[in-house]
C-alpha cells in the first residue's frame, strides 16, 4: 500500500495532527503536537458595533425651557410678595410709633401737635405736613427720631383744631396704595389723587 502523499494528513489509526484556524486570515494552518482550539479571537472592529446615540430632541429642550420659565416666574412673584410684606410691616411699625407719640403729646398738652407752619398746607384751623415739621414737637421728648418711610419721605400728618381736635397720619404701601390712622379723620382727607386713602386695617 502506497504511503501518504507528502503534506497530506495521515488517516486510519495514526495520530491526528492538530490544526489551528486563523480567524484573521481564514487559513487553516497545521501545528504538529497541539490540540485544536480557537484562541485570542480578535474583537469586531468598533464601527461594526451598535451604539446608542444620546441627546435631546427639540421638544424636550422646549419643555425644559418652559418649566424653567414657570419656575422663574413663580420665584419672582414670591420674592416680590415677600419684599412688599416686609416694607408694609416696617411702615406699619413706624406709623404706629409716630401715632403713639402724637397721642402721648395730646395727653400731656391737651391738644395734638400743632406745627407753626407746614410746607404742604397751612390755615388758621388746619395743617398738613410732609417735610418733618413734627420733628421739633416730638423729638427727643416723645421720639428718639422722626421716622421716614421706605421712599425716604416723611409720613404725612394732618391736624385740625376746629370744631374738634382731629389728626391723621398717612402711609404709602409698597404697591402705591395709601392708608391712614388717627382720630376723627375726615372723609376728604387724602381722597385725592385717586385712589383715595382708606383706613389702615391695623
Amino acid at each position: 500500500m502506497p504511503g501518504p502523499k507528502p503534506g497530506a494528513l495521515p488517516l486510519g489509526d495514526g495520530p491526528i495532527r492538530a490544526t489551528r484556524v486563523s480567524v484573521a486570515t481564514c487559513n487553516i494552518v497545521a501545528h504538529p503536537g497541539k490540540d485544536t482550539k480557537l484562541a485570542n479571537l480578535p474583537t469586531p472592529p468598533y464601527n461594526q458595533t451598535m451604539h446608542k446615540q444620546y441627546g435631546f430632541t427639540i421638544v424636550e429642550v422646549l419643555v425644559v425651557v418652559l418649566v424653567l420659565g414657570i419656575l422663574m416666574t413663580l420665584g419672582g412673584l414670591a420674592w416680590r410678595t415677600a419684599r412688599e410684606d416686609a416694607i408694609n410691616n416696617e411702615s406699619k411699625t413706624e406709623l404706629l410709633t409716630i401715632q403713639n407719640a402724637v397721642e402721648e403729646y395730646y395727653t400731656q398738652n391737651g391738644e395734638y401737635p400743632w406745627p407753626a407752619s407746614c410746607s404742604k398746607y397751612s390755615s388758621a384751623t388746619n395743617r398738613t405736613c410732609d417735610a418733618g415739621e413734627l420733628n421739633p414737637l416730638l423729638v427727643p421728648k416723645y421720639l428718639k427720631e422722626l421716622p421716614t418711610d421706605w421712599r425716604g419721605k416723611h409720613y404725612e400728618y394732618t391736624v385740625n383744631k376746629s370744631p374738634d381736635n382731629r389728626y391723621g397720619l398717612l402711609m404709602y404701601r409698597a404697591n402705591g396704595t395709601k392708608c391712614r390712622v388717627g382720630k376723627g379723620i375726615l372723609a376728604m382727607w387724602w381722597n385725592t389723587p385717586a385712589p383715595a386713602a382708606e383706613n389702615c386695617d391695623f
